[in-house]
């Protein structure tokens, strides 16, 4: 009886035992998931200013997207209409709710170096990153030597990361007390054609990155036509019924005259064109701005070093993709109207030129 007891005795602690191992598998098996996903499993983080990519890109496959060629072609081969009426830009623009307007403020995103007195508004594909690397190297010049960065680097995480920024021009005149009469400091932009920030943009976002959604994109893929149409009409949208609703495509295809308070503060700015020969005009006018915030001549070396030799690991230039679509672009009146009408102020106060019949 003793012995029967014994035995029962047993099993049941066997039993038990056995019920809890089963029963932790489960929990092991989830703190494992939890910990893949929180260790290897490569992060998006976003910010309310700024997309920062993900840490693991196949720069392979966004290379061959933007040469495979055939794709793009086939997503393009339609025919375009002519224009509905051949007038002016100007004239185009006197009509109601034809043209984006001037005074919105749709973003804005300040780099400041206190130690020279300097203010630089980035605007994403008009040099944001490598600008965003210049401002947060004059922030500390020290701190970013150390950390063996490139600008381009800025890309996937910022390295000034809530240290220099704002995100309004009044915010950093009431941090810094700069008033708006007489000062020193200096308040820069760098500005890009509209056409051809455009194509540079759609290439970017479009053909660079795979589509994950049917969202992104306007849901139009590889075809500009689609995209142009659909852009315009959020814009559209946007600007007199004040929807609120944005996407990341959105602030790359916002005009910049939106961007940079510049419906408040356009008259205190100086704006800096962008090159894609960046020896060309860019740097030269960069150059004169550090000088004159007398930026040491080793400061100023290192930052020209990386914007002449050093290339953004997203840029568009000379890629098989940009010049079709900007060939595309070029050649259709009926599209080029609806860049006129987008980014007409762009053209207008930034003293870029009109595209031919406008």
């Amino acid at each position: 009886m003793s012995s029967t007891k014994s035995d029962l005795s047993e099993r049941v602690e066997i039993d038990a035992m056995y019920i809890l191992k089963v029963a932790l598998v489960p929990l092991s098996l989830a703190a494992s998931i939890l910990f893949l996903y929180l260790y290897v499993k490569p992060i998006e983080q976003h910010s309310a200013t700024m997309l920062v990519a993900p840490k693991s890109r196949d720069m392979r496959a966004e290379q061959v997207r933007m040469f495979a060629l055939n794709e793009i072609v086939k997503a393009n081969s339609h025919d375009l209409p002519p224009r509905s009426r051949n007038i002016s830009a100007k004239a185009l623009c006197k009509q109601k709710f034809a043209c984006a307007p001037f005074n919105r403020r749709y973003e804005t995103m300040i780099r400041v170096a206190p130690q020279y007195k300097m203010v630089n508004c980035v605007v994403q594909k008009s040099m944001s990153t490598m600008m965003t690397g210049a401002m947060c190297y004059l922030y500390n010049e020290t701190q970013y030597e150390k950390s063996g960065r490139s600008f381009d680097d800025e890309f996937s995480g910022r390295l000034c990361k809530n240290q220099n920024e704002f995100s309004s021009v009044n915010s950093v005149r009431d941090e810094f007390n700069i008033s708006y009469v007489k000062h020193d400091w200096t308040f820069s932009m760098v500005t890009r054609n509209p056409i051809d920030r455009f194509v540079s943009g759609y290439v970017d976002r479009c053909v660079r990155l795979a589509l994950k959604n049917e969202t992104q994109c306007n849901g139009c893929g590889l075809n500009m036509t689609c995209f142009i149409e659909t852009e315009y009409k959020r814009l559209m949208e946007i600007s007199y019924k004040r929807k609120t609703h944005r996407t990341m495509e959105d602030a790359h295809f916002f005009p910049q005259v939106w961007h940079c308070d510049l419906n408040e503060e356009f008259e205190f700015f100086e704006f800096i064109q962008y090159s894609g020969n960046a020896e060309d005009k860019m740097v030269p006018q960069l150059q004169d701005l550090l000088e004159r915030q007398n930026v040491p001549g080793k400061s100023i070396e290192f930052i020209k070093n990386e914007l002449i030799y050093k290339k953004s690991s997203h840029s568009t230039t000379g890629t098989p993709a940009k010049r079709f679509y900007y060939s595309r672009l070029m050649k259709s009146p009926y599209l080029l109207e609806f860049i006129v009408k987008m980014f007409y102020y762009d053209f207008l106060r930034f003293h870029y030129e009109l595209p031919p019949g406008f």
